[in-house]
């Protein structure tokens, strides 16, 4: 099945689209039964997303800052004229197998605030002019900002977030065992929230800040041998040592690549099973 709802850019002449008051619509979804996929991707604008008990997706939309700015903004020529403004945002809303992709016309800036049922997977992005921001979702969630924030709170599954110059700030309730998860962000902080019963493996990276935590993290070390004594007494026999043992106060090293030995991490490599594979 496969909906399809397109808000174009009328005059305000009192022409009216099927849509609810406000500028809102709901569209539903093929088979409410099975899980939800969400779709939205803006150029100009913020993204809110909220899980409800329904059954459908009810969007709203407003006009974000740079229609504000658009507004104040007299071009050339037009000094003493009234604006003519559009009723309607320049949306697309198209559902196809469970799945619902949203977008606007570029060069509209739309701020858009949508309801789906709790149990949806989320694939969001934003380039200008607003945050994203979920609550109540379980589901894959992967958020990608370039100048706002990310804000996910009372989420549950996996989620892939990253926020280029702003802040990224993720609070879990429930994850989703061997899936992989990403918090990123260049130009601001990295706030995470996980369940305290939560067991992961964590990396954890910061090129120009400090890091924190209130789990107890247990550090895995870089591990490596001396060259000379590896070779001489082999890989049982030889004593692990850890990389910052050879890292002065100064953070430079104090031997070169070729005195170290370094261990691979285990193979991932599975047979066509699933099994791990055995060479």
């Amino acid at each position: 099945m496969k909906n399809l709802v397109c808000i174009l850019p009328l005059l305000a002449a009192g022409i009216a689209w099927s849509q609810d008051p406000g500028d809102r619509i709901t569209v539903p979804f093929s088979d409410p039964s099975r899980p939800h996929t969400l779709k939205v991707h803006l150029i100009n604008g913020g993204i809110t997303v909220k899980g409800y008990e329904g059954k459908d997706a009810i969007i709203e939309t407003r006009g974000g800052q740079s229609g504000e700015h658009e507004r104040r903004h007299v071009p050339r020529g037009a000094e003493g004229m009234k604006r003519i403004d559009n009723v309607a945002m320049g949306l697309t809303a198209e559902e196809e197998d469970n799945v619902l992709t949203i977008g606007a016309r570029p060069g509209r800036d739309a701020d858009l605030t949508i309801q789906v049922p709790v149990n949806t997977s989320l694939k969001l992005s934003c380039i200008n002019g607003g945050d994203i921001v979920v609550d109540n979702i379980a589901g894959e969630i992967e958020v990608n900002n370039t100048n706002g924030g990310v804000k996910l709170t009372n989420v549950s599954g996996s989620v892939i977030a990253h926020a280029l110059n702003k802040n990224v700030i993720v609070k879990l309730n429930k994850i989703t065992p061997d899936k992989s998860m990403s918090f990123s962000s260049l130009n601001g902080d990295v706030d995470v929230t996980l369940p305290g019963d939560a067991k992961a493996r964590i990396k954890l990276k910061t090129d120009n800040g400090e890091i924190y935590s209130d789990f107890d993290v247990k550090m895995e070390p870089d591990a490596c041998f001396e060259n000379a004594d590896f070779l001489n007494q082999g890989l049982t026999a030889a004593t692990p040592r850890h990389l910052d043992e050879f890292v002065s106060a100064a953070s430079k090293f104090l031997v070169g690549p070729k005195d170290l030995v370094f261990q691979e991490n285990k193979s991932h490599v599975v047979d066509k099973n699933g099994n791990p594979a055995k060479w």
